[in-house]
């Protein structure tokens, strides 16, 4: 399976409400992954939006130890929705549906309920770009509902006519070994070392749980010189999570034991809380203005909006430092893809803490280039004075 994250033209993941007061381990984050994949609506799936999306399930069934396909109801629900079970007709276990939200955003929304806490795989297709949303769940894990209103960008083709079915499917997979973090071993899991980009690793986004002295560079070259370096990150701190894009073009990813376990998919779902680290917004982080509750800076805070997360300098649209003992507040942009905040805003916790609106913050602008230069020097220049 290809992997596609960064540059596809599928944007994030919101979940439903009622998150903000479950903590990180009462809940299993669905894994969004975005592929490539062939084909016209399957006999096992169902075909919504009169068949512009094919939608197909795969469960995991502890019993017999193995993956298995889904079956949709038959009854009329409309082209939006479609009703699903796992070992009878009678007993319904998922609703999903897609809706049309291009008046809103220019977008098609995917939305899912689950009522089991059997691991599943639940894919959403365009029939015809073949682009797929994958939202998974790990086995024995209570699933958070899915509200992706970002899911799909409508650009204003009109849906297939009449989708021609193909051939049976594939086999059930078995299961895929998983760590003990819950998150399927393979290509989209590695640790320390030096990396092959397109071999070893693949081009994407990966996460990580760091330890303090987590340091990753992102090269040219398979040495140890700062030559082949083209982005690097050192965490000093306690961070909650660590991200990094690698792009086609990189040749070589290296990464240190501090890091840990790099993985395809993030651990901490969406909710009004935030930890020292850098985060998916939308997926993890609101958007809108914010101040950290009940908490000062304890030393130089340092934030930063940004565009991605290849650690480079035209990632950052924003960045600000907060001097020690005074309130963090900052605004997250509609356009943001990332948020950045180190140690130093937290006290030094790597705990989550939680959010508080705040309606009064100015918007603030896309900072300059040379603005955004001045920020980061002025950072690096206190703490080595600091030191």
């Amino acid at each position: 399976m290809n992997i596609i994250r960064g540059r596809a033209p599928i944007l994030g993941l919101l979940l439903a409400a009622g998150i903000a007061a479950a903590t990180p381990d009462a809940f299993a984050q669905p894994d969004v992954r975005y592929v490539a994949h062939a084909g016209p609506c399957s006999r096992t799936s169902a075909c919504l939006q009169n068949g512009w999306f094919d939608v197909s399930l795969r469960f995991y069934d502890p019993n017999a130890d193995a993956w298995k396909t889904a079956g949709f109801a038959e009854v009329d629900v409309g082209h939006e929705s479609a009703l699903i079970y796992f070992f009878s007709a009678t007993n319904l276990e998922m609703l999903v549906k897609v809706l049309d939200g291009s008046a809103v955003n220019g977008r098609f929304w995917v939305f899912a309920a689950a009522a089991t806490d059997l691991g599943f795989q639940l894919k959403v297709r365009d029939t015809e770009t073949r682009w797929t949303n994958e939202y998974h769940n790990p086995p024995s894990n209570r699933p958070l509902a899915v509200a992706d209103t970002y899911a799909f960008v409508h650009d204003g083709r009109q849906p297939p006519t009449d989708p021609d079915p193909d051939p049976d499917p594939d086999p059930d997979p078995d299961p895929p070994p998983r760590g003990a973090d819950g998150v399927p071993d393979g290509a989209s899991r590695f640790g320390a070392g030096l990396h092959r980009v397109g071999s070893a690793v693949q081009p994407g986004r990966y996460y990580t749980n760091p330890d303090a002295g987590c340091y990753w560079e992102r090269r040219s070259d398979g040495g140890d010189d700062l030559d082949g370096v083209l982005a690097n990150e050192f965490l000093g701190g306690n961070h909650a999570q660590e991200v990094v894009d690698v792009a086609p073009s990189d040749r070589y990813l290296r990464t240190n034991q501090d890091c840990g376990r790099w993985s395809g998919s993030y651990r901490y779902p969406l909710g009004n809380s935030i930890a020292p680290g850098k985060w998916l917004v939308g997926a993890q982080l609101p958007r809108g203005n914010w101040r950290i509750r009940d908490n000062v800076a304890s030393g130089l805070c340092y934030w930063a909006r940004l565009r991605g997360f290849s650690n480079e300098l035209d990632d950052i649209i924003d960045n600000e430092l907060v001097e020690a003992g005074e309130e963090v507040t900052f605004f997250v942009g509609e356009d943001d893809v990332g948020f950045q905040l180190d140690a130093d805003c937290f006290g030094g916790s790597s705990a989550l803490v939680g959010l508080e609106p705040q309606s009064d913050l100015p918007r603030r602008p896309t900072k300059s280039r040379q603005n955004v230069e001045r920020t980061l020097s002025i950072r690096d220049a206190l703490r080595r004075e600091s030191r």
